[in-house]
């Protein structure tokens, strides 16, 4: 019982935080010097996309999933992926075969060059 009543507080505050999430553009309304919080227009979107997902069963929602091809758009999207993997695995072994190549003087700029680009997304 404790484990069914925890999934179904997590359950509501992800549903919760999804929703926050999406409206939170319309909490925030800006002025000409300065940002405004509208309450009322946050909380009325807030109301009705949750009576939106109530409303799921409606066939417009079933429609809209009906026509989408969902086994052709993720094999386009694996395809895209593993061709992309495969050129940057490519890609990788060709620099490294060219920096070690390179003299050694060229080879710690390159080096360094690369560490800083893998700290790039540390920033």
């Amino acid at each position: 019982m404790k484990r069914f009543l925890r999934i179904i507080i997590r359950l509501v505050l992800i549903i919760g935080g999804f929703l926050f999430i999406f409206n939170l553009p319309s909490l925030l309304g800006i002025g000409r010097n300065h940002v405004v919080f509208n309450f009322e227009t946050f909380w009325g979107f807030m109301k009705s996309d949750f009576q939106s997902l109530l409303q799921i069963k409606d066939a417009a929602y079933l429609s809209f999933f009906k026509q989408l091809d969902i086994a052709e758009s993720y094999q386009y999207s694996m395809t895209i992926l593993f061709f992309s993997l495969i050129f940057i695995i490519f890609m990788g072994l060709v620099f490294a075969v060219l920096i070690m190549l390179a003299p050694e003087k060229l080879r710690n700029i390159l080096k360094s060059g690369i560490n800083f680009f893998e700290a790039v997304p540390d920033l």
